[in-house]
């Protein structure tokens, strides 16, 4: 299955190999905490936000996109962008906040 993600800036659409949480607060960021994926280079930067708790809910919404990727069909997820077809595919939009 394919994971797609759009970054919160909406400039990146990255095919997703693995992503990870960072506490970015000691380095130049919007926000404290940042998501990054690996999609077979270096890493891209997600998204950041203000509070760990948040970007672990992002990550928790990511991680419930890809258990529903095994039904069919579309849903708005959490305000998101859930596309599935086939099983083989899922596009996810980073959230603003």
């Amino acid at each position: 299955m394919e994971l797609w993600i759009r970054s919160q800036n909406r400039e990146s659409l990255v095919l997703v190999k693995s992503i990870w949480l960072e506490d970015t607060s000691s380095v130049v960021y919007t926000d404290d905490y940042t998501l990054w994926c690996n999609s077979g280079g270096d890493g891209s930067q997600l998204g950041s936000y203000a509070t760990e708790e948040r970007a672990l809910e992002v990550l928790d919404d990511i991680e419930q996109l890809l258990m529903f990727t095994q039904g069919t069909g579309f849903s708005d997820f959490d305000g998101n962008a859930l596309y599935n077809v086939n099983n083989n595919l899922a596009v996810y939009e980073m959230p603003k906040e």
